[in-house]
């Protein structure tokens, strides 16, 4: 059960649709803009699965370990505007799946997905570009919204996880 499980959410995570995003911060008196788009998954694997029983509920598929690669390009306007392409590996990458366990009408077992967490312990950006450095003035804004985007992706995205 627990390989099928892990099996069937790395099937429907390689689907992971990142969406664009933009954002600002301001860097003493002046503010800065970026955007992060045509992002694609390379990599994604989930090295370490374990699945246990949650009385009266079902069971709870937890992932850990995981990690995703991600490409893109980024466009950046701070005092110059500049643009480029980027890498992002995401490390330390947790997903907790609960699995309701019932039977429909004729008896036959059904699993529905009740709740779906993520956390990540680490993200690294690598820029290029002729002003790849300019990425890394408003570094912390850039590493919050990209966990924030990953995150909600692998909560509710368009690859659908709540439905097995």
């Amino acid at each position: 059960a627990c390989q099928e499980g892990t099996r069937v959410l790395q099937q429907q995570l390689s689907t992971i649709h990142m969406p664009d995003f933009s954002g600002s911060t301001r860097i003493g008196h002046i503010k800065a803009k970026y955007s992060f788009n045509s992002m694609v998954v390379r990599k994604f694997q989930l090295p370490s699965s374990q699945i246990s029983l949650v009385p009266n509920v079902g069971l709870k598929l937890t992932i850990s370990g995981a990690f995703i690669e991600v490409d893109g390009k980024w466009k950046a306007h701070y005092l110059v505007s500049a643009s480029g392409g980027f890498d992002l590996k995401v490390e330390g990458l947790s997903i907790s799946v609960g699995l309701q366990l019932g039977s429909d009408a004729s008896g036959r077992p059904t699993i529905s997905p009740s709740d779906c967490s993520c956390h990540i312990s680490d993200v690294k950006v690598h820029v290029s570009g002729k002003f790849g450095w300019l990425v890394d003035v408003f570094h912390k804004s850039v590493d919050k919204a990209l966990r924030n985007a990953i995150e909600k992706q692998v909560r509710t995205g368009d690859h659908n996880i709540r439905s097995f």
